[in-house]
């Protein structure tokens, strides 16, 4: 979750993450997304930094006690035995992950940081 402040009448942001969550930018390297200084890399990401083709940002993970552990699946829930499954518990495998006891989103959302957070 993030907060707006009031009087913020900035456009294409929002805002800093509440105490209670995280954010995170992860390199992108097949969109040229790299969230790091250049001399942390090397291989591609060297060669698109040395040729200025580089894009500052990444992938958006939200993360936190209050971030779901995954997609709402009704085959796994027990609730009504024989409900066919609805896909989700693949992509609960591909966008979320546990971390130091929190739970994690990959969005697939490109960010970038700014002078505000």
């Amino acid at each position: 979750a993030t907060l707006s402040m009031a009087l913020d009448l900035n456009v294409g942001h929002v805002g800093p993450s509440m105490g209670t969550s995280a954010i995170r930018l992860v390199d992108v390297p097949d969109m040229n997304y790299f969230n790091a200084p250049a001399s942390n890399y090397d291989g591609k990401a060297k060669a698109i930094f040395d040729s200025g083709r580089n894009k500052s940002g990444g992938e958006v993970w939200v993360g936190g006690p209050g971030v779901s552990e995954g997609y709402y699946d009704p085959s796994l829930s027990g609730l009504k035995p024989g409900v066919p499954s609805n896909g989700m518990a693949k992509k609960t495998k591909e966008d979320f992950f546990k971390e130091d006891g929190y739970s994690w989103f990959k969005t697939g959302d490109i960010g970038s940081w700014s002078p505000q957070g």
